[in-house]
């Protein structure tokens, strides 16, 4: 996903939602940067996001409804909060 936001702050609240969908999971920010647009200033980022309940090693079935998700190491998300809170 690509986009532009106000604000790092605003990057971080939209990575917080997408976490909380029941579709969506592993919000994980590539990439975001200051840009001017419109003479506006911006915050450009870039973000990879996963399906919930699709297992990409598995033979391309979705998992079963209700499936463990395993555990994952910090997402960046974390990494983003603790940029912003400095």
């Amino acid at each position: 996903m690509v986009g532009l936001a106000q604000s790092n702050a605003r990057v971080s609240t939209l990575m917080r939602n997408l976490e909380s969908s029941p579709y969506l999971q592993n919000a994980e920010l590539v990439e975001i940067k200051a840009v001017t647009d419109r003479n506006q200033r911006a915050n450009e980022f870039s973000l990879n996001i996963s399906l919930k309940g699709l297992d990409p090693t598995a033979t391309g079935k979705p998992a079963l409804p209700g499936a463990a998700v395993p555990a994952t190491a910090p997402t960046s998300r974390d990494k983003v909060m603790q940029a912003i809170t400095k």
